[in-house]
């Protein structure tokens, strides 16, 4: 019994050394330690004087209002010094000037690349996928996923991933369909879909549903994947909604030829594309006339805000004798080939047609209740609402699931369902599902989109950085509210009616074509000038096509509108009547510091000159003296991506300038 004892004593006493072996070992032999000593010889030869050695410690970084604890800078020894930005990882230095802008004392590591802060290993860190940790490290070419976390405006300074994603989003309003938190004041992104029955043609409606995309490439509006049958019941019920009073009448025909000029002088094209050439704030027009109804377009033309309350398009002041000869300008002109080509093929199908006719003048008055009430739960069942107005259509709930913190989902989360051969991620199930909407569903309601390959990778990103996560106010970017401009009274009236918010930038509001905001625009014109151009709009700069659209304003328009700009729109650090500060002599100093300068490379003055700027002859007549001046102090201060460069001009010399140029003024030829 003795004996058995002691050899149990001497096993037990060998396993006790051979556990404490390897744990001493397992504790000299730490994957962080091996780095350290590693790093510890590259500085001798990367930066020099480090021949000492240093005690080998777990390096933490404890954040307690993100609530983490990072030890990632225990391998990543070299993070923040520039010296090893050639060096391979784990000592290599952070890319370009990101810890300056976010420090790691106070925004930590995993904040921005996730994976588990605590651990002192490649494996626990996270850096692949493992099972008992839910959110490994976001991958190095989506880190900006982690950007929306403090960045909640639409445009992220050094994250164009995250940027265009959000644009993407905003620009096919996938707001209408999924509750997205940020998006939730956002108005709806499609037309109103009241009175189409006047508007559209049945044939092209039941071509656009099948597939948007077949009538324009660029279509916004996806392709639902319906059924013959829905679609029918679908263009039924969006065909039943019309004028009340019925449709009034212009009476007359219209002149092509002098439709097609009045189009041209109206420059349409600033705002809409023909045949993918053109504007980008408005439709497609290459193919309308065998869209939408002649009869309908007359009408929109007289009052646009009438039929779509919300749409960015000006009011154009057409008497009706124009509006008939630009409707029929565009309805012969602008008909696809395609549909021409159907028509002449059809001819010798007469019969058949008459046939459908007569089928179609005996279905009875309950058969075609029950298929508009079929199209009503189809529109409702697919959430068209979300993207269209229709007045008879209340119902505000959401048809997709709540994307607002999408970002915090895990992997198991989503719906992979049998998918195999498929790397289970949540940046891979966005990606597949924006891709292909019935990848991991052949039923999904959700409909197919013509993404870009760019698009989805942005989307992809914009999506996955909106997350639970609450970030303290101090260490997030909250991009300033920006008040819209809604001027009221008869100003407000013009403002609206000519849709000036949709191309110019109003106190930091509006603005999506013109790059010239109106805030000081009262400091910067001359009032005569500002009054003919409204009538009579031109291009400034001479190798810029002219986009302004001639409004065709009366003089009283024009008028209100140049007072109202002068009086409102205005700097109160710009000296007004700056004429009477100019001394003798400046004209010719301020004519020779314009050649010495080399500012006709630039600009055109008399018969010579550039292109870069605008021209200046009768500069004069439009720019105030007190604008010049100010300008020529410090041209970015009002344009911060102006080309003209800031030559530093004392007061002096800039009072100089804005003298010579003042003087260049148009010859009055008024009797």
């Amino acid at each position: 019994m003795n004996k058995t004892l002691g050899w149990m004593f001497v096993v037990l006493g060998m396993l006790s050394i051979g556990t404490m072996y390897l744990v001493l070992r397992s504790e000299y032999t730490q994957e962080w330690k091996k780095y350290q000593k590693e790093f510890e010889l590259d500085s001798k030869y990367i930066i020099g004087g480090i021949t000492k050695s240093k005690p080998k410690e777990i390096k933490q970084t404890v954040l307690d209002k993100l609530k983490r604890i990072d030890r990632c800078t225990t391998c990543h020894l070299g993070i923040n010094n520039d010296k090893f930005e050639c060096s391979e990882q784990p000592f290599k230095s952070h890319s370009g000037q990101y810890l300056v802008w976010h420090p790691i004392e106070k925004y930590g590591c995993t904040v921005c690349h996730e994976g588990q802060g605590l651990a002192t290993n490649y494996e626990d860190a996270a850096h692949n996928q493992i099972s008992h940790w839910e959110k490994t490290m976001i991958p190095p070419g989506l880190t900006q996923i982690s950007c929306g976390k403090c960045h909640l405006g639409k445009n992220v300074p050094y994250a164009s991933l995250l940027s265009e994603g959000r644009k993407v989003l905003e620009r096919l309003g996938c707001y209408g369909c999924h509750e997205v938190q940020r998006y939730s004041e956002e108005v709806k992104p499609a037309l109103s879909l009241d009175r189409l029955g006047d508007k559209v043609n049945k044939e092209w409606l039941i071509k656009w549903l099948k597939n948007p995309a077949d009538y324009l490439k660029e279509a916004k509006m996806p392709r639902f994947s319906l059924s013959e049958d829905e679609i029918v019941a679908l263009t039924e019920f969006l065909m039943s909604s019309k004028e009340k009073d019925g449709l009034s009448i212009i009476e007359g025909e219209g002149d092509y030829e002098k439709g097609g000029k009045l189009f041209r002088q109206s420059r349409c094209i600033s705002c809409h594309s023909i045949n993918g050439r053109g504007g980008v704030l408005a439709s497609e027009l290459g193919n309308i006339a065998s869209k939408v109804k002649g009869k309908w377009l007359t009408l929109y033309l007289r009052d646009v805000h009438h039929y779509q309350p919300r749409i960015k398009m000006l009011q154009y002041n057409f008497t009706d004798q124009e509006i008939l000869d630009i409707t029929e300008y565009m309805m012969e002109e602008f008909y696809s080939e395609d549909e021409a080509a159907e028509e002449e093929d059809t001819v010798g199908e007469e019969e058949e047609d008459v046939e459908g006719k007569l089928k179609e003048a005996n279905v009875s008055e309950d058969a075609l209740k029950n298929s508009i009430e079929n199209g009503r739960e189809i529109f409702i069942k697919y959430g068209c609402f979300g993207c269209h107005d229709r007045t008879d259509i209340k119902t505000q709930a959401k048809v997709g699931p709540d994307l607002s913190t999408i970002g915090s989902k895990t992997k198991d989360q989503f719906g992979f369902g049998n998918i195999k051969d498929v790397k289970r991620s949540s940046e891979n199930y966005l990606f597949l599902k924006i891709k292909d909407s019935r990848f991991f569903d052949d039923n999904a309601k959700m409909p197919q989109y013509n993404f870009s390959d760019k698009d989805m990778v942005d989307l992809t990103v914009a999506l996955l950085s909106f997350t639970k996560e609450e970030i303290p106010l101090g260490n997030r970017v909250i991009e300033k509210n920006k008040t819209k401009f809604n001027p009221q009274g008869e100003f407000g009236l013009l403002f609206r009616k000519y849709s000036c918010y949709s191309c110019h930038e109003v106190f930091g509001a509006g603005g999506e074509l013109s790059t010239v905001p109106l805030d000081m625009t009262g400091s910067q014109l001359k009032k005569k000038w500002l009054f003919e151009y409204l009538k009579k709009p031109y291009a400034v700069r001479t190798n810029v096509i002219p986009r302004m659209p001639r409004f065709r304003m009366t003089d009283e328009e024009s008028k209100y509108m140049t007072d109202y700009i002068s009086d409102v729109f205005v700097d109160d650090s710009i000296p007004e009547d700056f004429e009477k500060l100019f001394l003798p002599g400046d004209v010719d100093k301020g004519k020779r510091l314009f050649e010495e300068k080399g500012c006709i490379s630039c600009h055109i003055l008399g018969k010579g000159g550039g292109y870069v700027g605008p021209q200046l002859n009768a500069v004069g007549s439009r720019l105030k003296s007190g604008w010049i001046f100010k300008w020529m102090l410090n041209p970015q201060l009002y344009k911060p991506d102006t080309p003209e460069p800031n030559h530093g001009f004392s007061e002096d010399e800039a009072r100089a300038l804005s003298a010579y140029l003042s003087g260049l003024k148009q010859v009055d030829k008024s009797p």
